[in-house]
């Protein structure tokens, strides 16, 4: 990962979508990042009543952008 643990942590929204645009991260290093942080921290919080993992995501992601019906579509 191109940027720090701690920028990408304290980044706000808009910076991270900049960042996205610049291509100094990569949407998928970005999405294991606050994966792997969420699942750190949640041990302690139990906020989650469940979590899709990373390659589901962006299969579902890539799905969708394939025109791809899902199981609720007309």
């Amino acid at each position: 990962m191109s940027l720090s643990s701690k920028s990408i942590a304290f980044a706000t929204i808009k910076d991270l979508k900049e960042k996205l645009a610049r291509r100094e991260i990569s949407s998928r290093e970005l999405l294991h990042f606050f994966i792997d942080r969420f699942a750190k921290h949640d041990v302690r919080v139990k906020s989650a009543l469940e979590i899709f993992d990373a390659e589901s995501i962006f299969a579902d992601t890539a799905a969708r952008q394939l025109g791809a019906q899902g199981l609720l579509s007309g």
